[in-house]
């Protein structure tokens, strides 16, 4: 089942009330609080107004979006961890390192793998899910890296976002779909190509074969909406509305 949702990213010019009643009004059924403006790491008052925001508006609170870098230090990690569990996500974002696969040797990626368990140790006493975002510049910036990465790390609380990357084809981001789909947890939502940022409108065939593909497996799925072509909450309306037919 594909359950629509937010990335709180989308809208850091917003406070966490207006960001948790828009996602209710324009029919989404969870959220992911980023931990850039939202909820910073440790922050009791942010944590709680996150909680209530969500819960007036009956939003889920289904993920943590952080900014921890696997090789950052160890109290860095912990706290972003604690703060996933305090706001009762199941599952808490995290980037793969700070370069890309192809720059990487041997012996750092074998660090970043390292610091990789050991988050997954660490949040396994929370029952938190740990997931890196497939992002450039990190090591799932390709699916042949990242399903590597799935091996490597070994835990069974390490599984993997998605997100089309829109520096590669249409047939690139198909495969990855399908590649990763038995790691997949949520999915980030959006229609740039390049650095082009573009209604979902104008995204609609590509996504209809994404959903497709992730619905296959009959498994829950968090679907994200994240960012929208000028930020607007208009645009985020228009583009919610598609989101909400491609999915049914």
């Amino acid at each position: 089942m594909l359950i629509p949702g937010l990335v709180s990213v989308t809208f850091r010019k917003y406070d966490k009330f207006t960001v948790s009643k828009l996602a209710a009004d324009s029919g989404l059924f969870e959220i992911e609080w980023g931990g850039d403006v939202h909820v910073p790491p440790s922050d009791k008052n942010a944590i709680d107004n996150a909680i209530y925001s969500s819960s007036v508006n009956k939003i889920k609170i289904s993920s943590y979006g952080s900014y921890y870098r696997s090789g950052d230090d160890m109290k860095e990690m912990q706290s972003n961890i604690e703060t996933a569990h305090a706001l009762g996500a199941k599952y808490i974002r995290i980037w793969a390192g700070k370069k890309g696969s192809a720059e990487v040797d041997d012996a750092e990626r074998s660090k970043t793998v390292n610091n990789i368990i050991k988050t997954c140790d660490f949040a396994k006493q929370y029952s938190i899910t740990v997931c890196p975002e497939f992002h450039i510049d990190t090591l799932t910036d390709d699916y042949n890296s990242a399903l590597k990465l799935v091996d490597e790390v070994g835990r069974e609380n390490f599984k993997l976002y998605w997100q089309p990357n829109q520096f590669r084809d249409e047939e690139y981001n198909l495969k990855s779909c399908k590649a990763i789909l038995p790691f997949m947890t949520n999915v980030h939502v959006f229609h740039w190509i390049r650095g082009d940022m573009y209604p979902l409108q104008n995204g609609k065939e590509i996504w209809k074969k994404y959903f497709d593909i992730i619905s296959s497996d009959n498994i829950d799925h968090s679907v994200q909406m994240e960012f929208v072509c000028d930020g607007s909450a208009e645009q985020f309306k228009k583009d919610a509305k598609i989101f909400l037919e491609l999915i049914k």
